[in-house]
């Protein structure tokens, strides 16, 4: 297998272009396999990361005969960041990151996509489908579960109440957050605590708060999951701070009265959902009942932590390889 992750800067088997579309520049890194592709994927990545996120499960795509395409999602890398208030906000909702996806679909000129997502960006892949299910036929999904389309808005202090481990979102939507992370070093801080293997120690301080996050984040060492390269390159991708990836937190109402215009409201094509068992965010508990909303679903679990795709990518490999020969390759669908 594989694991040779991908150069962050210069690797031949990658990459990297820019593309307007609906008026916002994105930035994504594109990757063809040797023979001719057997479908093309759009890897969509979550917080805080950026394509990088995705430097060791590119590879593989690559090797079982895939065309890859992994973008800066809005507010992240080389991606526009819209400014708030002075710009709507909406262009971090679902549906505009799902006409986003939609218009790189037809820059590129491809009829028929399988999505990849992680964190944020599994969950937006599901609604990316929601909004154009003619253009999408699978939908790979790691520690993102499927949130039903709501018929009432439940603001986030309610959701909390049911689901504590997502308290620190609160904080997030906090302004002091965003002004606070305009520090480099605020920045650096946060992103050695969020990135722990299971393995790792707990991190110092606290984040499940309300406000004023980084005065309760301790210094912690960096974690297993990042060489000290590595981390140099996260810190240079989130040099323009974290206004634009906090505000994929605060669409929530966007989000919802979007989706009332929704027609399609469960996902009527193949999935593969992978959770992590020891994910302190979307607790495994948050991931049962998923079938209740999506018609051929494949439910697996990994045995790290919130990030798999770096923690032990093997694993997820592993049911991502296993679901392509069964579902992908072995199905109907026409790719």
């Amino acid at each position: 297998m594989n694991l040779h992750p991908i150069d962050p800067y210069n690797d031949p088997r990658v990459t990297h272009e820019f593309a307007v579309l609906n008026g916002r520049k994105y930035h994504y890194v594109q990757g063809f396999p040797k023979q001719s592709p057997k479908g093309t994927i759009f890897a969509l990545h979550g917080f805080p990361d950026f394509w990088y996120g995705w430097r060791f499960i590119i590879p593989y795509l690559l090797d079982k005969g895939f065309r890859v395409i992994a973008p800066d999602m809005i507010g992240y890398g080389k991606t526009d960041m819209p400014r708030t208030p002075q710009e709507s906000i909406s262009a971090y909702s679902y549906k505009s990151t799902s006409d986003d996806m939609y218009e790189l679909a037809k820059h590129l000129d491809i009829p028929k996509v399988i999505l990849l997502g992680h964190d944020w960006g599994g969950f937006a892949a599901y609604r990316v489908y929601l909004y154009h299910p003619e253009r999408y036929t699978h939908i790979i999904s790691i520690c993102s579960l499927f949130a039903p389309v709501q018929a009432q808005h439940f603001p986030l202090e309610v959701v909390v109440q049911r689901w504590p481990s997502l308290t620190y979102q609160i904080a997030f939507n906090d302004p002091q957050t965003d002004k606070d992370l305009e520090d480099p070093e605020n920045r650096a801080k946060l992103l050695k605590y969020l990135y722990r293997s299971s393995s790792d120690p707990k991190p110092v301080g606290r984040f499940q708060v309300t406000e004023n996050m980084l005065a309760g984040i301790g210094q912690n060492q960096l974690g297993s999951l990042f060489t000290e390269r590595e981390f140099e390159v996260y810190l240079d991708a989130f040099s323009r701070g974290f206004h634009g990836p906090l505000n994929w937190y605060k669409v929530r109402q966007v989000n919802f009265e979007d989706e009332k215009d929704l027609e399609l409201r469960r996902v009527e094509i193949p999935v593969l959902f992978i959770g992590a068992k020891h994910d302190v965010a979307v607790v495994p508990e948050m991931t049962m009942g998923q079938e209740q909303y999506i018609s051929n679903l494949t439910f697996r679990q990994v045995e790290t932590s919130h990030w798999a795709l770096t923690e032990k990518p093997e694993l997820s490999i592993a049911h991502i390889d296993e679901w392509i020969d069964s579902v992908i390759l072995g199905g109907e669908t026409k790719l």
